[in-house]
């Protein structure tokens, strides 16, 4: 039902309605099913997008496994391991997991590689890297909300372990404070 929605939500979109209240919290997700639709039919091509997003997310976790254990000399049986961990989440009703495309499996590869950039930014100094986390922080909010709301704890448990980091460079730190900002105007404009 949940899938329906979203290719009802994109058709709509299609035809210059757009969805009122919360079903405008994921306008980025139906915009992406609109763009689909343009090219393939989307009703035929939906069963196949679950799977092609699950191996784009199986190779971005691979590779970022792999990236944050080359010191481990583990040969890649860490990140193998972890493809095969995502792969074997169970999908039912209550959990959709990989095998449904919905706007939250379609938010897990940038759930991780804004976690990512964010980490890699924070241990190399790089600002380019967290301008690139900020970024798809911020694209999230208009794809999946709840998956950026699940993924700001983790990201503000790891900055206070890296608080020295955050207090040297306190002002570029604090356009992350935008992110919720930016959150509540956009859903206090879609819910009114």
């Amino acid at each position: 039902i949940d899938e329906y929605r979203h290719i009802t939500e994109a058709i709509k979109l299609k035809q210059g309605i757009v969805a009122e209240h919360l079903g405008a919290s994921e306008i980025g997700f139906h915009l992406l099913l609109l763009i689909i639709s343009l090219f393939f039919d989307i009703i035929k091509i939906y069963q196949y997008l679950p799977i092609i997003m699950m191996i784009v997310s199986s190779i971005i976790i691979f590779l970022i496994a792999k990236s944050l254990t080359k010191n481990m000399n583990d040969n890649g049986f860490i990140a193998i391991f972890s493809v095969i961990f995502f792969i074997s989440i169970k999908s039912n009703v209550n959990l959709l997991g990989p095998w449904f495309f919905v706007p939250m499996t379609f938010a897990i590869p940038f759930i991780l590689i804004n976690i990512y950039f964010f980490d890699r930014g924070l241990k190399e100094d790089n600002q380019k890297y967290l301008l690139i986390s900020f970024c798809l922080m911020l694209s999230l909010l208009f794809i999946h909300p709840l998956s950026l709301l699940f993924s700001m704890p983790i990201l503000f448990i790891y900055s206070l372990l890296n608080l020295k980091k955050i207090k040297e460079h306190f002002r570029f730190f604090s356009i992350f404070i935008l992110i919720p900002v930016i959150g509540m105007i956009f859903f206090k404009l879609i819910t009114f």
